[in-house]
């Protein structure tokens, strides 16, 4: 594979996958090009490369206590800037930003484009341009819910489920549930207790 010298290299590091995948998800929706490594423990940053102008992006429920020591020993292998997101904000002077589950969705793309210093390519996706119905699909798809579940719920066909569904991917341009969830989550559609793990 021929890799881009513009294209930037992020870091994610954390062991849930839809995190990881909503990350990927956020970024592409940016329109910015990366090559993105996963790591499933922050352990795993010693056997990869990195630069200064390497991106970290930490899942705060990797960090071991004592939380400020492990961090400044991974400020000691990695150079680059350091992302921190968890469900709540982490003060601390190691991580260059934090967002936490709860951050809108307009500041959680500002902050991106901080972090990873860049303009967007493309438009962002607009939680407006769903309908009332597509939104309450949304919601019911995060939380994990089947399409036979969510038109029992709803009290309308899975056909209409799949058409309507068609068109969140459509009009988002996130085609996995994971990319939905953080999606959902992000845009306060749902609480992260009612998703499903």
């Amino acid at each position: 594979m021929i890799e881009n010298k513009n294209s930037k290299t992020i870091f994610i590091a954390s062991n849930v996958y839809f995190i990881r995948s909503g990350i990927r998800g956020i970024i592409h929706d940016l329109g910015i090009d990366a090559n993105f490594v996963s790591l499933n423990s922050l352990d795993e940053l010693n056997n990869h490369r990195h630069s200064s102008s390497d991106f970290l992006i930490i899942h705060n429920k990797l960090l071991q206590k004592p939380k400020a020591n492990h961090l400044n020993e991974i400020n000691v292998i990695f150079k680059g800037k350091i992302l921190g997101i968890g469900e709540l904000a982490e003060k601390m002077n190691f991580f260059d930003n934090y967002i936490t589950l709860s951050t809108s969705k307009i500041a959680i793309n500002q902050q991106m484009q901080a972090f990873l210093q860049v303009k967007p390519k493309s438009k962002i996706p607009n939680n407006n341009m769903l309908s009332s119905r597509e939104t309450d699909i949304l919601k019911e798809v995060a939380m994990g819910y089947s399409n036979k579940e969510i038109a029992e719920r709803l009290f309308i066909s899975i056909n209409t489920v799949i058409t309507h569904r068609k068109n969140i991917t459509e009009k988002l341009g996130i085609k996995t549930i994971s990319g939905l969830t953080v999606y959902a989550l992000l845009n306060q559609l749902i609480l992260p207790e009612n998703v499903s793990t």
